[in-house]
């Protein structure tokens, strides 16, 4: 029985039909690891693609609605204050200017120039202290942001 068996594989080796049998069992194999492999990726893809969306979220609740708010609000406040401060100066400068400067209007203009320059020095200070709590969240933000990434690509 045995050297039939064995007689009968070695003619099926050789014989064109036994190839194809053979051949067509191997792409079968190959098709049905491809398949798992494909599925595999395409897991894999989905959760890299989640990752990565989870992560634009993340970017556009927590940072970017940040940084308008801080444009919005302390920007603008620099930018009035400093629109203030140049129509003062140029006040004052035509005041000085004049042929015959009023001392009185003179003085007055150099104490709204003066009084607003405190002013800003205050905005300012305001502006450079909120922007660096400002940009310690961010990074805390991205941090944890780019962390949740990185850990759910490594789990993909």
């Amino acid at each position: 029985m045995k050297n039939f068996a064995g007689s009968v594989g070695e003619q099926e080796k050789k014989h064109p039909y036994g190839k194809g049998s053979s051949a067509a069992r191997t792409y079968g194999g190959g098709m049905k690891n491809s398949a798992s492999a494909f599925t595999r990726s395409g897991d894999q893809f989905d959760k890299l693609f989640a990752a990565c969306s989870a992560f634009k979220d993340h970017i556009n609740s927590a940072i970017l609605a940040k940084l308008i708010s801080f444009k919005d609000i302390e920007c603008k406040d620099v930018d009035q204050q400093m629109t203030q401060l140049k129509k003062a100066q140029k006040d004052y400068a035509n005041k000085k200017g004049k042929k015959n400067p009023d001392p009185v209007m003179v003085e007055a203009a150099e104490t709204s120039l003066k009084k607003l320059l405190e002013e800003a020095k205050g905005t300012l200070t305001k502006f450079n202290k909120v922007g660096c709590e400002l940009l310690t969240q961010l990074s805390t933000d991205m941090k944890t942001g780019f962390d949740a990434y990185c850990e759910a690509g490594t789990s993909a």
